[in-house]
């Protein structure tokens, strides 16, 4: 679910990071049966922190993956149910419907399965799937329902979620399998619908192999999501749009930087601010642009934004961490040998910086 990378599953982005047995708490020690001691009184009523997914109504991501456009409609269905049995107990889902446009054509529509047990895990219990090309349903890849393609819940969340915790998302077959682990619970995000502190980021690994990190604010639920190739953001949560400046639109709402001074005055905020981060990347992925400029605008990761790149500070640390997370992420697919040359130089600096701050 809440994955827009066809390659990946056929679920969508966002929002949502599904999970499974690895190391869910409420399934320690139990490998016969790691169901068995689950409790689930009032299973619609998803009242996590970080996913409280009964009071949401509908929620709006956008940005780009693979330099296309994507946009995610996640809406809650209250009228409808399904039932699943987990151990002795017939559990009653929430379902959630997930629509995925990309460059405006609908390319999926996913319902989603989820419960909350009485500590407070939110687990996933499958998803219906319809595929669309050219505005018909052409297969249900991805799709998959507990009872009948596997035994074991998926967790999306835990119900406190600390760092190094580890769980499935999916642990269904080889292609729909997804390993994740919480490894901040302190981040700033700051998207078109809002800002929001100490949101818990969780890192997700995909049945391809590829890294992905998902960020959940408190009372909200998933405001970001960043796949391997892309940045999705929160535009609209519970029908309410961001709010703009009129006359200068939000820096996240344009899929690549307008010009260079564009792209290299949000070069400054990259590791810092999540809509800066977006302008840049579609400014290094973009075409149109000169080969010379995307590769300046990557290697400048060792200097832009550092108030004396020489003698970078350990205030400035965090963002220097976070700038060598994203070229991990993104070296692997980088638009050409000019950006990947690029992110080897800004590499290597930003590694000796971080190594001068640990003396």
């Amino acid at each position: 679910m809440m994955n827009t990378n066809k390659t990946k599953t056929a679920s969508l982005i966002a929002t949502l990071a599904l999970g499974c047995v690895l190391v869910p708490n409420s399934f320690a020690g139990q490998p016969k049966n790691p169901t068995a001691n689950l409790k689930f009184s009032h299973p619609r009523d998803i009242t996590n922190p970080y996913l409280p997914l009964a009071s949401l109504k509908q929620d709006i991501l956008e940005g780009t993956e693979g330099g296309k456009k994507t946009r995610v409609e996640r809406t809650l269905m209250p009228d409808k149910h399904k039932t699943f049995q987990i151990g002795s107990q017939m559990v009653d889902a929430l379902v959630m419907e997930d629509r995925v446009f990309v460059n405006g054509e609908l390319e999926e529509v996913a319902l989603d399965y989820f419960a909350q047990d009485d500590s407070g895990t939110v687990f996933y219990l499958g998803e219906d799937v319809d595929e669309y090309t050219g505005g018909k349903v052409t297969n249900h890849e991805g799709a998959w329902l507990l009872g009948k393609d596997t035994q074991i819940p998926g967790v999306i969340l835990p119900a406190n979620p600390k760092i190094g915790d580890k769980f499935k998302t999916e642990d269904v077959s080889k292609d729909i399998n997804e390993s994740d682990e919480v490894v901040s619970v302190s981040e700033t995000v700051t998207v078109p619908a809002g800002t929001y502190q100490n949101c818990v980021k969780v890192k997700e690994i995909l049945a391809d192999g590829t890294t992905e990190y998902k960020y959940y604010a408190k009372g909200v639920g998933a405001v970001r999501e960043t796949p391997s190739d892309g940045d999705e953001l929160l535009t609209s949560h519970n029908g309410v749009p961001a709010k703009t400046d009129s006359a200068k639109p939000a820096a996240a709402s344009k899929p690549v930087a307008a010009s260079e001074a564009d792209a290299r005055e949000a070069l400054k905020k990259v590791g810092v601010d999540s809509q800066a981060e977006a302008v840049w990347l579609g400014a290094i992925n973009d075409p149109k642009i000169t080969a010379e400029t995307r590769a300046g605008l990557i290697e400048d990761l060792n200097e832009a934004g550092f108030a004396n790149p020489a003698k970078p500070t350990k205030a400035e640390l965090p963002m220097i961490n976070n700038r060598l997370e994203l070229i991990k992420r993104l070296r692997p697919k980088a638009m050409d040998d000019a950006n990947a040359a690029a992110f080897d130089e800004a590499r290597k600096d930003l590694e000796a910086m971080a190594a001068s701050l640990s003396n």
